[in-house]
């Protein structure tokens, strides 16, 4: 059961957006792309939170990986943590219903806009595997970033 859909409308940011759910390219891609739904603008040195309104539904044992776009690396736009790393117990969780956010850091001297519709980020769902004496019993409580508190 993989699939990518728009989170609740009670934590959505864009309410009154239409949202276009992450896709792939073209046949051989190995990666979906995740669309900015409103325009954006980084200012030089800035780092913004972009929400996408669109969460990752995955089974135990597999996770997605989001990068930036080449694109926007060129551009030195950056996830502001580098890569961003979506666990499957991250969907539907209380705080966000699993709502995909990409902090997005202008590395360089010029403004950038992004447009809505844009392609901005890039996920590649993975298979993990855990040590086979790993017995973690403990099950995520929020949303983002809450795994690391």
């Amino acid at each position: 059961m993989f699939r990518f859909e728009v989170v609740d409308d009670s934590h959505r940011k864009h309410p009154d957006t239409s949202i276009q759910l992450s896709r792939r390219s073209s046949r051989n891609a190995c990666a979906y792309d995740f669309y900015c739904p409103e325009e954006c603008l980084i200012l030089p040195g800035e780092t913004v939170m972009v929400w996408t309104d669109v969460k990752a539904v995955l089974p135990a044992r597999y996770m997605l990986m989001l990068n930036v776009r080449s694109s926007m690396g060129k551009y030195l736009i950056s996830l502001a943590n580098t890569q961003g790393w979506v666990d499957s117990d991250y969907a539907n969780n209380p705080d966000n219903d699993g709502n995909i956010g990409l902090m997005l850091h202008n590395g360089g001297d010029r403004p950038y806009i992004i447009h809505a519709g844009d392609r901005i980020a890039q996920g590649m769902i993975v298979k993990y595997y855990t040590m086979d004496d790993d017995f973690v019993d403990a099950q995520r409580e929020g949303g983002f970033g809450s795994t690391g508190k």
